[in-house]
């Protein structure tokens, strides 16, 4: 997953706030894809107060720069020095600018600080979480054919399904899809993995997000490479495992693009970005 850790101290300008409004200092640009931005204030930003974050992404339309809607505040009473993750909800970028595609390459975020802690129409921040963060496989491994790869997962708390992240192995090619159902089988979402890099963790975000209600099962799963590769740590989901919100407890397979029903403890390293609601 692609991350970002901007300094504070340099983002912010004075903010005042007019009418329940935050006024924000300029924008600071980042370079890169995924669903996060995380923002370190420092305890140089200037104390404990209520901090106001804005981001949107920024795609390209050919040679042309198109932005996103900045985002609602995602605003907190924070005593610094604090790291804020920022989850950008991927249903407000424009799907086509005249027909055209968009294709989000960079983000901005910008920050203001809200003399008035108390204001009750601040929005809470909007935390994301993935259960595999940075974990890497132990091997590589090859099947006769493609398969459904997947996991069940289980969240403590109800909240949206933003995206769907893989690990990719260095022999992986070919593109993949991903795939969001319910824990009886029913199809909630599906997405084309885009701009993959050689190796490492991918990330794509869903057309639009899934809602799903705490302690309610789903499952996701990605395909494999087209000749059968993937990656697997086996017996890593012999028991659950559990961080933040998530849970998961076990792995699935089956045949390519179908719902995976056979029960596997190995992990295959497919996983979700989760936005838990406040």
């Amino acid at each position: 997953m692609a991350r970002w850790l901007p300094t504070i101290a340099a983002l912010l300008l004075p903010a005042t706030q007019v009418s329940g409004q935050v006024q924000y200092g300029a924008a600071t640009r980042y370079e890169g894809r995924g669903t996060e931005v995380k923002v370190s204030v420092p305890a140089s930003a200037g104390g404990a107060g209520t901090y106001c974050f804005q981001v949107r992404a920024i795609g390209r339309v050919d040679q042309t720069e198109v932005p996103s809607p900045w985002s609602v505040p995602h605003c907190a009473r924070l005593t610094p020095p604090v790291t804020v993750t920022l989850a950008w909800d991927a249903s407000s970028a424009p799907p086509s600018v005249g027909g055209r595609s968009w294709v989000h390459s960079a983000y901005e975020v910008r920050v203001g600080l809200a003399p008035d802690p108390t204001a009750s129409d601040l929005a809470a921040p909007k935390i994301s979480e993935s259960l595999f963060a940075d974990s890497n496989p132990k091997q590589d491994y090859k099947e006769a054919k493609a398969y459904e790869l997947g996991a069940r997962f289980v969240s403590t708390r109800s909240g949206r399904i933003v995206a769907l992240r893989f690990f990719k192995g260095a022999n992986e090619a070919g593109r993949r899809t991903g795939r969001v159902w319910s824990a009886a089988g029913q199809l909630l979402a599906e997405v084309a993995f885009e701009t993959e890099t050689p190796s490492g963790w991918q990330e794509q975000s869903l057309p639009k997000p899934v809602t799903v209600k705490a302690a309610t099962r789903f499952v996701i799963s990605v395909s494999t490479d087209p000749n059968g590769y993937y990656v697997v740590t086996p017996d890593d989901l012999r028991r659950p495992v559990e961080r933040g919100n998530l849970r998961a407890d076990g792995a699935v397979i089956g045949p390519l693009g179908t719902f995976p029903r056979s029960r596997r403890p190995d992990n295959f390293f497919r996983d979700v970005v989760f936005v838990p609601d406040p």
